[in-house]
């Protein structure tokens, strides 16, 4: 399924988990984080928003920097044969650029707790959550009132009654 968010395009719906409203996003070029160095998320114009954000600076460094691995893991889409590229929320840019790592730009990124893809990387996945109150009882008849093309389906199980529920997106 393919998920488009104004202002930042088209992503992969990994999953859903309809109890914690919360979905799981990914890139169909499979380069999450090049997309993010380019262009940080702008969710305003969409009904999800992140537990946080944060400021993530990108670096190219030499593969073999001390930095690389240390404080990030090399990301495998942005990086080549001689130059890891990096990603970190810490503040300290002269001590990557101490061992040789350049900046490459920087995002704000949503994130599921602080510092979240320091140390690990920035992995494939991006989850995000909506309000809860934006779903509603399905009315079996057009209805101006639903009014957006980016509507969802929630299937929710009540006894023997199936009753679905429409999410405004």
């Amino acid at each position: 399924m393919i998920l488009n968010l104004p202002f930042s395009g088209d992503f992969y719906v990994r999953y859903i988990d309809y109890y914690s409203n919360k979905i799981t996003l990914y890139d169909p070029r499979n380069c999450l984080p090049g997309r993010l160095l380019n262009n940080s998320m702008n969710l305003s114009s969409s009904p999800f928003t992140a537990t946080y954000y944060e400021n993530y600076t990108f670096y190219t460094c030499p593969k073999n920097a001390d930095p690389v691995g240390y404080y990030a893991l090399p990301i495998g889409c942005l990086s080549n044969s001689t130059n890891a590229t990096i990603a970190t929320s810490q503040e300290a840019p002269e001590e990557f650029e101490y061992f040789g790592c350049k900046i490459i730009g920087s995002s704000i990124i949503p994130v599921m707790y602080q510092g979240q893809f320091d140390y690990q990387g920035i992995d494939d996945d991006l989850s995000l959550y909506w309000n809860a109150s934006d779903c509603k009882d399905c009315d079996p008849r057009p209805s101006q009132e639903t009014g957006s093309d980016h509507s969802c389906l929630v299937h929710q199980r009540y006894g023997e009654v199936d009753r679905i529920r429409r999410a405004k997106f």
